[in-house]
């Protein structure tokens, strides 16, 4: 059987078979990794975990299979080894490269980053919010601890409302708020009703109070 097996696979593999006779196992394998292309390579060592598999079901299952159909397997196999790598090079070609670095608002503006999180098993969450000028001057910033409110969309919203309130401290009237939070921005943005429907038209009335605001949706940054 293991014989027709190696009858059925790649020339190229079975020439590196035959000239490569190393006395330790480890050593044939580690000189054959060295000699083959990736792809011959995986292909072989799909082979060997075959052959072992087929003599297991054979001594201790009574289960004998043809070299077509172990030889069938091992094609299926492959072929999903190389679609699963297929879909990662995708996925790395479509991702997005996110800036790691703060992005600074217009000239003549403030940029205020929010930001929240709740942690796990609590029932209380934290809101901050950071204000630098367009040049990276550090303006202000504020932390605030938000009792039994633990929903991350929820402490967001109130994020930006604090955020807003950090501007009027300061006397910032051209403002631009980011946040991590997609959701919260678009709803700001069409004025969607919304489980935090009541903190949304707060925020979009206080808006209004400002020369200029701005919402945008960033990815947060290392130096929020």
């Amino acid at each position: 059987m293991s014989s027709s097996l190696w009858a059925l696979a790649l020339e190229e593999l079975v020439h590196h078979l035959v000239d490569r006779q190393e006395e330790n196992p480890k050593d044939w394998l580690f000189a054959l990794s060295e000699i083959m292309s990736r792809d011959t390579f995986a292909h072989m060592i799909v082979i060997l975990w075959a052959i072992w598999r087929a003599r297991r079901k054979a001594i201790y299952e009574d289960i004998f299979q043809s070299p077509h159909t172990i030889y069938g397997f091992i094609t299926s196999y492959l072929q999903d080894i190389n679609s699963i790598s297929m879909k990662e090079v995708q996925h790395r070609v479509q991702s997005v490269n996110r800036p790691s670095h703060w992005q600074p608002p217009a000239a003549n503006y403030v940029k205020i980053n929010v930001d929240a999180a709740a942690p796990r098993n609590a029932r209380y969450g934290a809101v901050g919010a950071i204000c630098r000028s367009s040049e990276g001057t550090f303006l202000g910033a504020l932390v605030l601890v938000v009792r039994h409110v633990t929903d991350p969309q929820i402490l967001e919203a109130i994020a930006i409302r604090k955020g807003l309130a950090l501007a009027d401290d300061l006397y910032q009237r051209r403002v631009h708020v980011a946040s991590d939070c997609k959701n919260v921005v678009n709803d700001l943005k069409k004025e969607n009703a919304s489980s935090y429907g009541a903190i949304a038209h707060e925020i979009i009335n206080h808006s209004l109070a400002f020369d200029f605001c701005k919402f945008s949706h960033e990815f947060r940054s290392s130096n929020f």
